[in-house]
């Protein structure tokens, strides 16, 4: 897997140190080598995945976590349907010591949800995406204006006309024009006929 660089966030992490993570020392992260075993989500403290003896001697640790001060790591491996949604990594310095059994037991508390709110968001994104195609394709084949199409997008969403014409800042007279005019090019007679052309697509 590679990391998606426009997705990752860094919180607490100097900029320089989070360029050196992801311009080098990510393919050499000792996690990297479970993910292919991992089918689910789980839930993982670094000194369980290796043995300290092994951990401390990897390139990784030596010239990464160690002279970074953030030599203990725990997070959760996030999946769906044995994809890999994303990862949750945590750091601990060597005065705060390693994560607990005790702050374990949450992260394994929270991974289900956690798993759950990022698959739909990661759905919701490629919904959007689709559909942003599908409205290009129709708009080439039908001629259809800019406003046309937002109208469109926000009508798949399940907006009312009344709705349509607060978030577009438009009048409602002009929203029904939108939609009368859609709705000849395209040669459909209500909603439901537009949404199934659109799947048609």
């Amino acid at each position: 897997e590679e990391i998606n660089r426009k997705e990752s966030s860094f919180i607490g992490i100097k900029e320089s140190i989070k360029e050196k993570y992801l311009s080098y020392f990510y393919n050499v992260d000792y996690l990297k080598y479970t993910y292919e075993f991992t089918k689910e989500t789980e839930t993982y403290r670094d000194t369980d995945i290796l043995d300290d003896s092994i951990r401390k001697k990897t390139e990784f640790y030596t010239d990464f976590l160690r002279p970074n001060n953030i030599p203990f790591g725990a997070g959760i491996l996030l999946m769906k349907d044995e994809k890999m949604l994303g990862i949750i990594n945590l750091f601990r310095s060597s005065e705060l010591g390693d994560f607990s059994d005790k702050d374990m037991y949450i992260l394994d508390a929270l991974k289900f949800h956690l798993a759950n709110i990022l698959y739909d968001i990661i759905s919701k994104k490629e919904e959007k995406t689709e559909v942003n195609k599908v409205v290009q394709v129709m708009a080439l084949n039908n001629d259809l204006s800019e406003r046309e199409v937002e109208v469109i997008k926000l009508i798949n969403e399940g907006k009312t006309n009344a709705q349509i014409a607060e978030i577009l800042l438009i009048s409602l007279s002009t929203v029904k024009k939108h939609v009368y005019n859609i709705y000849s090019k395209i040669g459909v007679k209500s909603r439901m006929q537009l949404v199934a052309y659109m799947n048609e697509i």
